[in-house]
This record gives structure tokens, C-alpha cells and sequence, in this order.
């Protein structure tokens, strides 16, 4: 009988232990299903590889510092000949200097260099920012400043990619941003911060003018959203609006303040940031609103979308601030505050994919640097002092293939 008892015991612990066992994996299983909503396990962050450089250029400091973007090591630091920008276009890279433009390989070897006479009393100045490549050109602006009137005189100009050649020059009437609007060359001129602005359709063979229309209230031409066949342009008028092909408006939303940044396109949204306190996102080809979202205070340092969820970045006294948005329905999912090394400097950031770089100089020559993880606005690495200077910073992250 005790026998009998002791194999009826035996029996049971091993259908226990069985049953313990199998409740084990289906908790497993249905963590790592979400499709009931129970527990989601977040893998762990990797740290993209590659290489971040600072690029200082001023009358004082002109050189690049170059970082490990995985963990922030310091790899090298170079002089650079003079104020330097950088574009990437079909694996090639173009230098922009004050008075040449630089093509090179993805090595880093010449393929050609165009330069302009260097005039003490009419210096030359490129504008990195003014310029937009097409498959066998490029169209960018620069100024010529005479140092006796202290007047400028502003040109636009087209270059081969093949070989440098200029395929031709127009003089225009202020600094100048080209665009391509479906296949077209679309160049606004800026005269100065108050006056009109004048959009103008460009016959890429030689610059002559096919069609213009001026607007009278100020609109900052960097913050143009190019859609296809759309214009979507951020006004300091306390609007948005678009234009079609023939640059007449298509629709047109009120905001409380002005709208100094671009907005940018998720799907079928234009979302941005307004000095309203708002971050807004618009139906792209009605202006209809889909949702707004409050922020605290007017002036954001940093906007940003990816994976459906946009990030807003806010200086606020001592901190930065990264607030994570939903693209479908505005919902706030996080707000982050970051200390910041030195308050009263100011911050520079870069942005790709789910990661940021944010860059507070500490003085007048050295720089805290983090690499954050957006999504969770965790701090992947941080390196402080890294003499690298602080006036026109410019940061550029090329990713390992």
C-alpha cells in the first residue's frame, strides 16, 4: 500500500514539473508574440558602425576632426585649406571652398578641381547650401563682395560633373536657391530678410528664365519641401501653404506664429514644427490637419522623423528636451530631458535614422559630444573636450557599408 502511495506521488510531481515546464514556454512564446499584446522584450541597442567628422571653418580654425561613431574614439584631426563644405552625390564627394569646388572618388583622390581668380578686393564666396545636383550637373550660388562698397553681387551657375566646365553663369539679384521641381530648375532669390521673394523657372541649358512669380511676404528659401509636383512652402506669414507646377497656391493653413523650419513628408503627412508651441502634421495635398501636438516653448533646435514616430528637439535653460511623437495620431509617447555640458553655448545636431548626434561646446575650443538612440533617448556614449572648436560647426556621418 505505502508502495502504491509513493508511485501515486512520484506520478504526480512528474505531471507537475510537466505542466510547469510547458507554462514556461508558453509564457515565452507569448512575450515574444505581440500579436496579443502581452509583453514586448526590446533587444538590445546596436551602435551603428562608421565615422563621424566636425568640420570647423572660420578665420581663425579651419580643420576636420574625425570620431568612431560606434564608441566616440578619437581617429584623426587634419587642417583643411580654407572654409570647407561637403556634398555626397552617386559616390562621389564635392568639396566647396571659398573660391574652388573640389570633386573627388570615394577615396578621396582628385578627379577635378574648378577654381575661381582669387581677388583680395572681390573676394569670392560659395554657397554649399544654395546647391542641387541633377545626373550630369550641378546648380549652385556664390557672391563676389566688393571691400571698397561692401556690395555684393550674386551669380547662379551650372557645372559639368563630368570635367568641371561651366555650361553657364546668370547674374541674379540676391543669394539664390536652386531646386529641381519635377525635372524643372526652380531658383528662388532672397534679396535680404524683409523683402519679396522670387520664384523662377530656369531652362537648365543656358539659365534663361521660362516663368517667375514673386511673393511679397517673408519666406525663408531653405524651408521649401519639394513633392513632386507639389512646392510646400514654411512662411514667417504665420502660414503653410503649396504650390503646383505653375507656383499658384493650392491650399493654404493658418498657424498662431511664424514656421521657420521645413517641414518634412511621412506618407501622406506634412509634419513641423511651428513657433506657436505646436508641432503640426497636414494632409500633403489638401492642408486638411490630421493632429497637432503642444510643445513648451517656440524654438526648436532639431526635427526629425523616422518609423512613423517624429522627434522634436527644445533647448530649455540648462537641458535639452527630446520629445517623441506619434506619427498617427500626435499622441506625446516621451519626453527626455538631457543635461547639457554648457548652457550657454549653443547645441548642433545631425540626425539619421533612429540616432542622433548632439554636440554642446563646453569653451571656445572644446566640444561634449553623445550619441543618442532616439527612440528610447538613451545615451549610447558620450566623450567630453574634444578639442575640435566651436564657430561654424558642421557635422557629417558617413555609415560603413
Amino acid at each position: 500500500m505505502k508502495k502504491l502511495k509513493k508511485m501515486k506521488n512520484n506520478i504526480l510531481n512528474k505531471c507537475i514539473r510537466y505542466l510547469s515546464f510547458c507554462s514556461f514556454f508558453l509564457l515565452l512564446y507569448g512575450c515574444s508574440n505581440d500579436d496579443n499584446g502581452t509583453i514586448e522584450v526590446e533587444s538590445e541597442i546596436s551602435t551603428p558602425s562608421g565615422t563621424i567628422s566636425f568640420t570647423i571653418n572660420n578665420s581663425a580654425v579651419n580643420k576636420e576632426t574625425i570620431l568612431n561613431l560606434e564608441n566616440g574614439d578619437f581617429l584623426e584631426q587634419m587642417e583643411v585649406t580654407g572654409p570647407v563644405a561637403i556634398a555626397e552625390h552617386r559616390e562621389h564627394t564635392y568639396l566647396f571652398r571659398e573660391n574652388s569646388l573640389v570633386k573627388q572618388d570615394g577615396n578621396g583622390n582628385l578627379i577635378w578641381e574648378k577654381t575661381y581668380p582669387e581677388d583680395e578686393l572681390n573676394p569670392f564666396e560659395i554657397f554649399r547650401s544654395n546647391t542641387v545636383f541633377e545626373e550630369q550637373a550641378v546648380f549652385f550660388s556664390y557672391s563676389r563682395l566688393d571691400t571698397f562698397t561692401f556690395e555684393r553681387t550674386h551669380f547662379l551657375e551650372c557645372v559639368s560633373l563630368v570635367d568641371g566646365g561651366t555650361i553657364w553663369i546668370k547674374n541674379v539679384s540676391g543669394e539664390t536657391f536652386p531646386s529641381l521641381v519635377n525635372g524643372r530648375l526652380l531658383a528662388l532669390t532672397y534679396p535680404n530678410g524683409n523683402s519679396p521673394v522670387n520664384f523662377a523657372y530656369l531652362d537648365k541649358e543656358n539659365g534663361s528664365t521660362t516663368f517667375e512669380k514673386t511673393y511679397e511676404e517673408r519666406i525663408d528659401p531653405s524651408n521649401l519641401t519639394i513633392d513632386r509636383n507639389t512646392i510646400l512652402v514654411s512662411s514667417w506669414g504665420d502660414r503653410v501653404f503649396a504650390l503646383n507646377t505653375m507656383l499658384n497656391e493650392e491650399w493654404s493653413f493658418e498657424t498662431g506664429a511664424e514656421n521657420v523650419q521645413n517641414g518634412i513628408i511621412a506618407r501622406n503627412q506634412l509634419i513641423f514644427p511651428s513657433r506657436d508651441r505646436n508641432v503640426y502634421a497636414l494632409d500633403k495635398e489638401t492642408g486638411s490637419l490630421y493632429w497637432q501636438s503642444a510643445l513648451e516653448i517656440p524654438n526648436s533646435k532639431g526635427f526629425h522623423t523616422h518609423n512613423d514616430i517624429s522627434y522634436v528637439l527644445q533647448k530649455n535653460e540648462d537641458k535639452v528636451i527630446v520629445f517623441k511623437i506619434d506619427n498617427e495620431d500626435g499622441t506625446l509617447q516621451t519626453r527626455t530631458e538631457l543635461q547639457l555640458s554648457n548652457p550657454e553655448n549653443s547645441i548642433y545636431t545631425a540626425f539619421f535614422e533612429d540616432y542622433m548626434v548632439l554636440a554642446n561646446p563646453t569653451n571656445d575650443v572644446r566640444v561634449s559630444i553623445r550619441l543618442i538612440y532616439l527612440p528610447s533617448a538613451q545615451v549610447l556614449w558620450q566623450t567630453d573636450s574634444v578639442g575640435i572648436g566651436t564657430r561654424n560647426l558642421q557635422i557629417k556621418i558617413q555609415l560603413d557599408q
